[in-house]
């Protein structure tokens, strides 16, 4: 994670999300200070990583958390009648 934010603006930069057994605020606040943009802990559930990754969308990407397990887009939803 550090190496990828140290690249700075010489590329885009991805969200990352930490996925880890440790759970703990102090095991937060690391990878926070790491760089990741956010932090799903174990036991994994999909719906809570599609949480987060919803989260960190930008606002004009209106899909919620809901459209992406569905698989449902902007575009797929603007052709429903």
């Amino acid at each position: 994670t550090r190496a990828v934010r140290s690249l700075g603006s010489a590329i885009r930069q991805p969200a990352i999300v930490a996925m880890t057994a440790a759970a703990s605020t102090e095991d937060r606040i690391a990878c926070e200070t790491a760089g990741m943009d956010g932090f799903v802990s174990k036991p994994f559930k999909p719906e809570r990583l599609l949480d987060v990754l919803a989260s960190m969308r930008p606002e004009s990407e209106n899909e919620s958390a809901d459209d992406l397990r569905t698989g449902a887009t902007t575009e797929t939803n603007s052709l429903k009648p």
